[in-house]
């Protein structure tokens, strides 16, 4: 069976008996030297990477990982993978294993999953998981890159806080707020459109804003003033009536 990416292997040539036996040079087939290649790239790898027997044991943790999970890959070898893994993932992880072997059925293999993980302090983040498979005869490892999105979670956190404070600024607003494209179809307006208007966006949506809602007489000035916005020149504000679903003009 082929060393792992994180063992050291050494091969020793055998001589035939014979009366006057010979010393050859060793036989060098460069397993150490791939392994220590194997083990540049892993321990280089910016993300979390632990790999497992089918028991459950860690057999490799690269530096990330010790960095990630606050272990020293001499704590972890050997020890079972669920220590990095909070309740109720812990108790039920060799469980999911012996699963799978049985079913084949693959719940983490071969995708990515959103996990919670557990530092050696306690503290557990958010992190994606993905899971692959290698079988070495009989023998099954599995390898699980760990990538820490915490500071995504946080960022697209904050960003959900601030659309929501926005929308809840646009829609409690005593004015329109009315958003068209650049051939003034209508994309969205507020809560005050529908009051004024009668109108729901869904009745409208997509809808040429001039046909719909200006009045016949206006239509010219109103198109003219757009015009200049959407060429990025300067406007100045304009005041017209707006027709409402009942056909009256309101401003």
């Amino acid at each position: 069976m082929p060393p792992s990416a994180g063992c050291r292997s050494t091969s020793t040539a055998s001589v035939a008996a014979s009366d006057t036996p010979k010393k050859g040079p060793p036989v060098h087939e460069g397993t150490d030297l791939e392994a220590a290649r194997a083990r540049s790239i892993v321990d280089r790898a910016r993300d979390a990477i632990v790999s497992i027997n089918s028991a459950g044991k860690i057999l490799d943790f690269n530096r990330e990982a010790e960095r990630l999970f606050g272990y020293t890959g001499a704590e972890v070898i050997g020890a079972d993978v669920s220590i990095l893994m909070p309740s109720p993932d812990r108790e039920r992880h060799a469980d999911y294993v012996a699963r799978y072997e049985r079913t084949g059925e693959a719940r983490a293999i071969g995708r990515i999953r959103d996990v919670r993980a557990l530092r050696k302090n306690g503290e557990t983040f958010p992190a994606e998981l993905a899971v692959s498979e290698l079988r070495l005869g009989d023998e099954r490892l599995y390898t699980a890159i760990v990538r820490d999105v915490s500071a995504y979670r946080a960022a697209t956190e904050s960003l959900k806080r601030e659309r929501d404070f926005s929308e809840r600024l646009i829609e409690t607003t005593p004015f329109i707020v009315l958003v068209l494209d650049r051939d003034a179809r209508i994309l969205r307006f507020n809560r005050k459109m529908t009051e004024i208007t009668g109108y729901g966006l869904a009745e409208v949506h997509n809808e040429n804003w001039f046909e719909r809602f200006v009045a016949p007489r206006d239509e010219e000035g109103v198109r003219a003033i757009f015009a200049r916005a959407v060429s990025g020149l300067p406007v100045r504000g304009n005041v017209n009536p707006i027709r409402t679903k009942t056909g009256e003009q309101r401003i």
